[in-house]
Order: structure tokens, then C-alpha cells, then sequence
């Protein structure tokens, strides 16, 4: 279009009119962003991970549950064969001393059998040579 020519609509008159396009350098270019305030495939991408995220949760929490069950478990084994373990050694040693207390009985009764014991002999003091820690000092002296 040239200057003072006059305008020419290059659509029928039926209406409708063109958008008036921007002029080129006045506006920066939109991005191109949906209309709605949040991007949903980015929001479906992100309640997906949180899904996955719950899930790998829910695994580790029963995970968790699972091998405190199992700790538990063992730990209660372990008592049970603790406590087997000493009712066993105090049996043990209850049988011990009934042995020995029977052992000691049976030596008592042949003790009584064999009449009292002889009678001690008696202390005989003998005296010394006469020898004394003085004298071993005069041998030495006059040696």
C-alpha cells in the first residue's frame, strides 16, 4: 500500500473483519503457555511420581513392619533358649549337689562302721642342740 492511495479491503464486506495484526518491534512474542494456570501435563507428571513415591513408601513402611516382625521373632527365640538353656544348667546343678550330698552320706555311714578313730599321738618336743642364732654367729666369727 502506497502512500495516498486509498484502502482496499482484500475480504468481502460480509462482516468480517481481519485481526489487526501487531505492529513488527512494538510487542514481544507470547510464550506459548495454556490458558490455564497450570500446565497439566506437567501436573499429571507430577501427581505420577507422587503416586509412585506413595507406593515405594507403602513398600518401605511394610518392609519395615516385616523385619521388625522378623526382629522380634528372634529375639523372642532367643529368650525361649535362654531360658531353656538355665532351667537346663540350675537342673544340672541341682543333680550335682544331690551327688554330692549322697556321695557325702554314703562316706559318713562307713565312717561309722569303721569304729571311732585311732588315737592321736602324742606331741613330743624335743629339745635343740642347743644351737641358737648366737652360736652360729660365733662359729662364723671364728672362722
Amino acid at each position: 500500500m502506497a502512500p495516498g492511495q486509498p484502502f482496499e479491503r482484500p475480504y468481502a464486506d460480509d462482516g468480517a473483519r481481519p485481526l489487526p495484526a501487531p505492529a513488527p518491534g512494538r510487542f514481544s512474542p507470547r510464550p506459548t503457555v495454556t490458558p490455564f494456570p497450570v500446565d497439566l501435563d506437567r501436573a499429571n507428571t507430577e501427581r505420577e511420581q507422587l503416586e509412585r513415591l506413595a507406593e515405594v513408601e507403602q513398600h518401605l513402611q511394610e518392609v519395615a513392619a516385616q523385619a521388625q516382625g522378623a526382629e522380634d521373632q528372634r529375639e523372642n527365640e532367643f529368650r525361649h533358649n535362654e531360658e531353656d538353656r538355665a532351667r537346663l544348667f540350675m537342673e544340672g546343678e541341682e543333680r550335682r549337689a544331690q551327688e554330692a550330698r549322697e556321695r557325702l552320706d554314703a562316706i559318713w555311714k562307713d565312717a561309722e562302721g569303721l569304729g571311732p578313730p585311732p588315737p592321736r599321738p602324742p606331741t613330743v618336743h624335743e629339745m635343740g642342740d642347743g644351737a641358737s642364732i648366737h652360736s652360729v654367729h660365733s662359729v662364723r666369727a671364728s672362722e
